[in-house]
């Protein structure tokens, strides 16, 4: 094998690690984004639910967050994972 081939397969198999690893990435993520808003979310609903003795309250204003927090964690995640794809 010729020094040229050994280095354009060390080229591609650096590049293929970089879309696995953008690929992980866009998974763990999403999955850390969405457990952070849903714990905000729970703690939030239960705050503004006993402050304000109103349980629609909590419940309204941590479904906006939920709501708010899958949206962004899904632009985050696809943001992601397209930088997987493949060469272009």
């Amino acid at each position: 094998m010729t020094n040229e081939k050994l280095e354009s397969l060390m080229e591609e198999s650096i590049f293929e690690s970089k879309r696995t690893t953008h690929a992980v990435r866009a998974l763990v993520r999403f999955t850390l984004i969405e457990v952070t808003v849903a714990l905000v979310a729970v703690v939030l609903s239960v705050l503004l639910a006993f402050l304000a003795e109103e349980l629609t309250v909590g419940l309204v204003a941590g479904g906006i967050v939920l709501l708010l927090g899958g949206v962004f964690a899904l632009l985050d995640g696809w943001t992601e994972l397209k930088q997987s794809g493949p060469r272009r």
